[in-house]
């Protein structure tokens, strides 16, 4: 190492700008550092003509941050460190929770601590017109811009600690707006040549020679250097802010590694067999055809009438200046309408909605439409599912077929602390929508995400996850008796006794909306009945399982004493209200033991000698459930060590009621779960 690039201290803060995401990543424009224990700044780009002891080319800042103890930067998990890789491979390789340096993401640490920033930015920023339900968000103030409410970008951050001082990534497009009007390409090069001559090299020019737009991370300039250390100065208070929190360092740990682990998945993908889909896909449309053809059939267009006055005259029309004339046009039914499904259930059936919508619609879906007497219901629910299957699969943006990449896999992204409660998100495909295989083409759907030849898909899910949850939360109220149920009865027979529902499925419903909070006219769902009904069945479960309901009043008293409760490793769960109190304690420990059971399945594939992406792969997860693709000779060792994973997390968080893995082996998802 240079003594250019040997910082005084150990602990690096960074923060660079390149020219695009992982995947069109050519070049890194600059590079900021601060070090944390002497407070210095250094700067690195390669258009520098002389170098002082705090500036050097990029790669004098590589060589800098491989000499760090602690590596601190914003989303460097999943961008800036996989992007320094890249361009300099086998840089950073010594940097990971898992055996290596540490690294330590604050936007990791900022989903972690702040997952309800939303709720404190309204209060902070937010200007509210109306009360109740009518009231909304109508202006923000302390000059706080409405995009970044409730974001944790350092954008937002800069905002909230004062430190953000214009946006360069918005000025470029704001100016490029301005360029476009222009459109004479010698105006618009003379324009940026007054303006910001250093931007000249954003321009990006359409074939046809017009100008298309300035790309604010084409090339390097000033402002953009000016920017990145901004970032760098925000993150630092950001840091601080961090730190004066004292925050469980047992979730900021698990947080951190369960991400490192996830990363890996979502730069492994999972194969998606195209072909299949593509003649599912056409299934799909023929159908949906069909349907449309019948229920236009049912539904024969219909004449709406309207009254306007025209303001000229118009003799081919018949139309009068001033005086007011009748339109007629036809409508074509449209079965994917919900307005049109409104307008012909209620004019030509007599329905009488129960339900609507905020805007005032009847509430249309499945279920409702289940209930309904009139033949046409079941094709039009059909029809509906189609367009929602066919939305998934092919059309819009994040359709599974407009995912995949090159490389015949869909890369999906995970927010590893996505709610607030601690479970994860999921973006570019929602993974966790996928239907069931129970589901109508559900199976169909599944079996599209498979594992290629000489590899076998191994499926794992925590049994029972949710039921074991509670069992464990109750056992200080009834010294393990309902645990006993769980663990050597059948738990679901016991609720049909308990509440005397005869189908085995509707008490499961039942139960599952119980435990969501449901009251009233939303429990009624999941029982068919009315919501005195439900209520009255509420109240049975609650008295004749005492321990439930003092479970259940345990959490709704954490909401009323502090809104918030402590979860299985350390972390603050804020609690959006009484009713859904005991959902988020036992949604928070399913998300912390399926987190810890990641991390040690990772670490016993490692201690096994096994290598991700090489011997086995984690391709999906989805809440209680991992999906792991491994050579077929390994199915045997990689279904144990997870299930042995997922009862060991369970040890680890000292959990009363012990947690049990299951593991399927199959060629696709259809097959495993």
């Amino acid at each position: 190492m240079t003594s250019r690039t040997k910082p005084k201290g150990k602990r690096l803060l960074f923060d660079i700008e390149t020219n695009g995401l992982l995947d069109t990543l050519e070049r890194i424009h600059c590079i900021w550092i601060k070090d944390l224990d002497t407070e210095e700044f250094y700067e690195f780009h390669d258009y520098f003509q002389t170098l002082s002891p705090h500036t050097g080319n990029i790669g004098h800042a590589v060589e800098m941050l491989d000499g760090a103890e602690l590596l601190v930067g914003h989303n460097i998990l999943h961008y800036d460190i996989p992007a320094v890789q890249l361009l300099y491979p086998g840089a950073l390789r010594g940097f990971s929770y898992f055996g290596g340096k540490p690294i330590f993401d604050t936007l990791i640490a900022s989903r972690l601590i702040w997952p309800e920033i939303l709720v404190s930015d309204f209060e902070r920023f937010g200007v509210f017109e109306g009360t109740g339900k009518d009231r909304k968000l109508v202006a923000t103030k302390g000059n706080f811009p409405r995009k970044h409410l409730g974001k944790h970008g350092l954008e937002a951050w800069g905002y909230r600690k004062k430190l953000l001082k214009g946006d360069y990534s918005q000025s470029v497009k704001d100016f490029s707006k301005e360029l476009k009007a222009l459109k004479d390409p010698a105006l618009i090069l003379t324009a940026i040549r007054e303006k910001h001559p250093s931007w000249e090299p954003l321009v990006q020019w359409k074939p046809d020679g017009s100008f298309d737009k300035l790309f604010e991370w084409a090339a390097w300039n000033a402002d953009m250097h000016a920017y990145c250390k901004r970032d760098v100065e925000v993150n630092a208070a950001l840091l601080q802010e961090i730190r004066d929190q004292k925050y469980s360092n047992r979730s900021l740990t698990l947080e951190h590694k369960f991400a490192e682990v996830l990363l890996k998945q979502e730069l492994h993908g999972v194969p998606f067999d195209v072909p299949k889909a593509e003649a599912l896909k056409a299934k799909l449309i023929t159908r949906k055809a069909e349907l449309e053809d019948e229920l236009q059939r049912t539904f024969p267009p219909w004449s709406v009438f309207e009254w306007f006055t025209p303001k000229v005259n118009n003799s081919k029309l018949g139309y009068e200046k001033d005086v007011p004339f009748r339109k007629e046009h036809q409508v074509v039914f449209n079965p994917g309408s919900r307005t049109h499904i409104e307008n012909r259930l209620t004019k030509l059936r007599g329905w009488k909605p129960l339900e609507w919508t905020p805007s005032g619609r009847a509430k249309i879906d499945d279920v409702i439409l289940g209930r309904l007497p009139y033949p046409e219901a079941k094709p039009i629910t059909e029809y509906l599912l189609l367009q929602k299957r066919l939305g998934q699969l092919a059309e819009g943006t994040n359709a599974w077929l407009n995912l995949v990449k090159p490389d015949g896999r869909i890369h999906g992204r995970v927010i590893t602390n996505g709610t607030p409660h601690g479970r994860c998100s999921h973006q570019k495909p929602n993974i966790t929508a996928v239907p069931r295989v129970t589901a109508e083409y559900g199976e169909e759907c599944r079996s599209l995400f498979y594992a290629p030849d000489g590899w076998v898909m191994v499926g794992c899910d925590a049994a029972g996850i949710q039921l074991r949850c509670l069992a464990g939360f109750m056992r200080k109220f009834d010294g393990g008796a309902y645990m006993k149920v769980v663990l050597q009865g059948d738990p679901h027979t016991f609720h049909q006794k308990v509440t005397g529902i005869a189908s085995r499925d509707k008490v499961k419903t039942f139960l599952y909306a119980l435990l969501f909070g449901a009251r009233g006219p939303t429990l009624s769902l999941s029982t068919g009945g009315t919501a005195d009904d439900a209520e009255k069945l509420r109240q049975k479960f609650l008295t004749r399982i005492p321990a439930f309901n003092l479970a259940n009043s345990e959490c709704e008293e954490f909401f009323r004493a502090t809104g918030t409760l402590v979860g299985l490793d350390g972390r603050i769960v804020p609690l959006r209200g009484a009713n859904s109190a005991l959902n988020y304690r036992l949604t928070n420990a399913e998300a912390c033991i399926v987190k810890q059971a990641t991390v040690f399945f990772y670490e016993d594939a490692t201690a096994a000698g096994l290598v991700f992406g090489v011997d086995y792969a984690l391709v999906i997860h989805a809440h209680d459930e991992l999906q792991v693709l491994c050579r077929e000779h390994l199915a045997e060792t990689i279904g144990p060590m997870v299930a042995a994973a997922i009862k060991r997390a369970g040890e680890y968080f000292k959990f009363p009621c012990p947690m049990k893995g299951e593991y399927k082996i199959g060629r696709n998802w259809a097959e495993t779960h």
